[in-house]
């Protein structure tokens, strides 16, 4: 009795032990060697197709696990972020994500990889969106929703 008791807990342990195995998480270092823009890493976010956004000082790094694509500001153009400081990043939707900097919000599109708007704020704002695309802006003394029929945030 005693050995079949002893042999279930072993084969229990090696049962564990397997589905860890399938579970388990692989961690790599990502730095400037590896074309991260700054090191100075303000935000962090995983979109929903897996693809990691960083945000630092220095614009925001899209990392899909093998190479990292760099995105800063051009004044000159009008599909850029606004800002390089880079606080927050938020899904937007299935195609965007909410990119928050000084005073700004840019809504960054996924498949074209570019800018497709833009919003001014005075202070510090934070979007937060839950699965169905609803955006809040939580600000030190507002807090704004985003309204997809006219395309703009409402105190």
């Amino acid at each position: 009795m005693r050995l079949l008791l002893i042999l279930l807990a072993l084969f229990y342990s090696f049962t564990c032990l397997a589905k860890n195995e399938r579970n388990s998480y692989s961690f790599k270092r990502i730095d400037h060697s590896q074309g991260l823009s700054n090191s100075a890493v303000i935000s962090i976010f995983q979109d929903n197709t897996g693809i990691m956004w960083i945000g630092t000082y220095d614009g925001i790094n899209c990392y899909d696990g093998k190479e990292i694509e760099t995105f800063r500001s051009d004044f000159s153009a009008k599909t850029t972020l606004s800002n390089n400081i880079i606080h927050a990043i938020q899904q937007a939707d299935s195609n965007c994500i909410w990119i928050a900097g000084n005073h700004i919000i840019n809504r960054f599109s996924l498949s074209s990889k570019e800018v497709v708007s833009n919003y001014e704020f005075p202070g510090f704002h934070s979007p937060h969106s839950n699965k169905n695309g609803n955006t809040w802006l939580i600000g030190t003394n507002s807090i704004r929703y985003y309204t997809t029929y006219h395309h703009r945030f409402i105190k």
